[in-house]
């Protein structure tokens, strides 16, 4: 059986507070995410969700516990965050907030090739990154600001910009929280289409049940800083077992 393409083992994050107290925002999670399989990570602002995702992007340094890529134990050495990075990306819950509006499509998506010292042809990368995420024919994007495309047009810049490196693992926070009702399906029918187009693990942070029934295969459950229930994403929230999921 092949390793997950990112896990955690019992992992802890824990902040000091002003007088010294320390809260511990994430306590002994154990996750993980197989290649092609979307998770839902739930829960209630404050849970601790966001700084799970944090953790697992290499973003927040655990106190204690792993986080592991493809198997392998992340270091944070600065060569082993870099590779975290290009394997591991993130699509941001405001769109308007992720993009510089200074900046046009084209220089947002091509933004992480540059980073990571890519060597092929930065405009077909670009091109197709933004062929991915729905936006075609790419070329009539590239010279457009953020200000000129609607919410949705803007979500899939973001989606472009994650996807132009090839990550094996998108981690979405709430994703679709910020956009109209309307546009909320096409988004969400876009990462199912590229879970089955590029066999993409996805991990979406949400509060939302609705997102998590209509999009992933497993739901976590967090509560107080641990995943208090996971499995089957029907078994989960047709049939709860948690006082908290039933809730």
């Amino acid at each position: 059986m092949s390793a997950p393409v990112l896990a955690a083992h019992d992992l802890e994050v824990e902040f000091r507070g002003r007088r010294g107290a320390r809260a511990r925002a994430v306590d002994g999670v154990d996750l993980e995410l197989a290649r092609g399989e979307i998770v839902a990570l739930v829960g209630e602002s404050g849970c601790g969700k966001t700084t799970l995702a944090r953790s697992l992007l290499g973003l927040e340094r655990p106190t204690s516990g792993t986080v592991s890529v493809g198997g392998v134990p992340l270091t944070y050495s600065s060569a082993s965050l870099k590779a975290l990075r290009r394997r591991v990306q993130l699509v941001l819950q405001d769109p308007t907030g992720a993009l510089n509006p200074r900046r046009s499509v084209y220089e947002a998506v091509a933004e992480g090739l540059r980073v990571h010292g890519f060597e092929g042809d930065e405009e077909a990368a670009v091109a197709a990154a933004l062929s991915r995420a729905g936006l075609r024919p790419p070329e009539r994007f590239f010279l457009r600001y953020p200000h000129e495309l609607s919410g949705g047009q803007r979500q899939r810049v973001v989606i472009a910009g994650a996807l132009v490196l090839e990550p094996d693992v998108i981690v979405a926070d709430e994703p679709v929280s910020s956009l109209d009702a309307s546009v909320r399906g096409e988004i969400l029918a876009l990462l199912l289409s590229l879970r089955e187009s590029l066999q993409l693990s996805l991990l979406v942070v949400t509060h939302d049940l609705g997102v998590a029934w209509n999009i992933a295969d497993r739901v976590a459950v967090m509560y107080l800083g641990r995943i208090v229930e996971q499995g089957p994403t029907e078994q989960v929230l047709s049939a709860p077992r948690h006082p908290y999921t039933q809730a």
